[in-house]
């Protein structure tokens, strides 16, 4: 996460960018990482997407290191996920105990 934020001091020293404004997206591994995103970085991502790809679960988030997933600000969410998506990161029913369901990532984001 260091390296994104450098990116986003960099940019914001170098160009005129509204850093109330940063946004996130990505697809399949990028779509998880977009949430990493928008869980880690929360005060500094305004709004995130992922396209075919889902969330870690909170036990695997805190085994590995990642910490919990507690955005500090209301935060807007595009999911796009596919129902016939056979990828084991993007499956719409989760993966477990790595990946959460589209409904589950719904609670989890409504409720945090």
């Amino acid at each position: 996460m260091n390296f994104i934020e450098a990116i986003i001091d960099t940019l914001g020293s170098e160009f005129n960018i509204n850093n109330d404004r940063i946004y996130a997206c990505g697809y399949s591994e990028g779509g998880i990482f977009s949430y990493e995103l928008g869980c880690r970085l929360n005060n500094r991502i305004a709004a995130f997407a992922s396209v075919s790809g889902s969330m870690l679960t909170e036990s695997y988030r805190l085994t590995n290191g990642f910490g919990s997933c507690s955005p500090n600000h209301p935060t807007a969410v595009l999911l796009i996920p596919g129902t016939n998506d056979g990828s084991f990161h993007s499956m719409y029913n989760g993966f477990q105990p790595y990946y959460l369901s589209v409904n589950e990532i719904n609670h989890l984001l409504v409720n945090t």
